[in-house]
């Protein structure tokens, strides 16, 4: 990977998670509705990850981790490292805020009061968003994804390192068990696969490059512009498709694509 690009990445990825961050804080119970404008660009900044997730991984199976067990030895050491203090700290910090301010933990917005074990395995097993469910960890609202992304990664290492004689099921069946809300906003993940390799062609041209940069930047604020004066996509689809936010991650999520092949050809 060039390191214009790398540090690029690093970039985004900063800038997605204050995004994130402050999309979270702009809610009123926090806030009292201060910068609530921004609070509609989390769901874009969770986009955007979806699509770097895949672009890293790509990077990571083609240049370091080449078979089954270093990929599951860096995949489970990288989520756990961060999952189990997130964990931890979620449970501590809620009992101690529970007593001292009860009125900001209320059910009524979501956050859940019971640390029972079922709760717990499921944020630990990854397994809290699969077809209907919808686990939440606490007052950490932001720990959804984590239920998305693993599964991610357990397709694609199976598609890459199972034996070839049961590949095809074992990825149909992890699929299955995940469920289709997980499976919709996957393709933003598998773009950000297909980015990753199509950028280790170099067959852009530098001037390709920065039309794609920054007319994929300009397509962004014409989509912002018209979103604002008429709405923003939405699928009502239920428990089955939590994710309301898929028709405009078809549009987001290309743009970023874009956006990233035409900085990694017009890098220097």
């Amino acid at each position: 990977m060039k390191p214009e690009l790398s540090l690029y990445l690093d970039a985004v990825r900063f800038t997605a998670a204050l995004v994130v961050f402050i999309s979270h804080f702009a809610l009123h119970r926090l806030s009292g509705g201060f910068l609530w404008q921004l609070n509609v660009y989390g769901h874009q900044a969770v986009a955007v990850f979806f699509v770097l997730s895949g672009f890293v991984i790509a990077y990571a199976t083609d240049t370091r981790e080449r078979d089954a067990r270093s990929y599951a030895i860096s995949r489970l050491s990288r989520m756990y490292s961060v999952v189990l203090p997130a964990v931890v700290l979620t449970v501590l910090l809620d009992l101690i805020g529970g007593h001292w301010r009860p009125e900001s933990y209320a059910t009524g917005w979501g956050f859940a009061n019971d640390w029972t074990a079922a709760r717990l395995f499921a944020a630990l097993s990854f397994t809290n968003e699969i077809w209907t469910q919808h686990v939440k960890l606490g007052s950490n609202a932001a720990y959804w994804s984590m239920g998305y992304e693993v599964p991610y990664y357990v397709i694609f290492g199976l598609a890459l390192f199972a034996p070839r004689r049961w590949r095809a099921a074992a990825v149909v069946a992890v699929a299955v068990a995940a469920g289709p809300a997980i499976m919709l906003s996957m393709p933003l993940w598998l773009g950000g696969v297909a980015a990753y390799h199509f950028s280790q062609r170099n067959s852009l041209s530098a001037r390709t490059g920065r039309w794609l940069f920054f007319g994929s930047a300009a397509a962004w604020l014409v989509y912002e512009a018209l979103a604002w004066r008429y709405g923003r996509p939405m699928v009502e689809g239920g428990v089955y498709f939590r994710r309301l936010e898929v028709l405009q991650d078809a549009i987001v999520g290309p743009l970023f694509i874009a956006h990233l092949l035409g900085f990694n050809a017009a890098a220097k």
